[in-house]
């Protein structure tokens, strides 16, 4: 559902939208991941660097799993979404009208 509610969000806000069936095992490229996080290239290298995803080298080019991208992706989420729960929990606890 949500991921419904995110492509309507984007084309009222006018933005074009592109749905397509990958293998969840499919390898794709240390641009194509950064993009998918929308991450900055040097945060992603970061990520990369500290061991968050595994990135083997496919000749001269990174190679991710797209299955470890949506995991991590998901995982960023639900961080999220509790950390922002903390926060309203403390507002109403605060009576700071949230």
């Amino acid at each position: 559902m949500t991921l419904v509610l995110d492509v309507l969000r984007r084309l009222a806000d006018g933005e074009s939208v592109t749905i397509e069936s990958l293998p969840p095992d499919r390898e794709i490229t240390f641009s194509e991941a950064a993009d998918i996080l929308n991450l900055a290239h040097r945060h992603f290298a970061n990520l990369m660097e500290h061991g968050r995803l595994a990135l083997p080298r496919c000749g001269d080019e990174y190679r991710v799993r797209l299955i470890d991208v949506l995991r991590y992706k998901a995982a960023q989420h639900v961080r999220q979404e509790l950390a922002l729960q903390v926060l309203a929990d403390e507002a109403q606890k605060h009576d700071l009208g949230y």
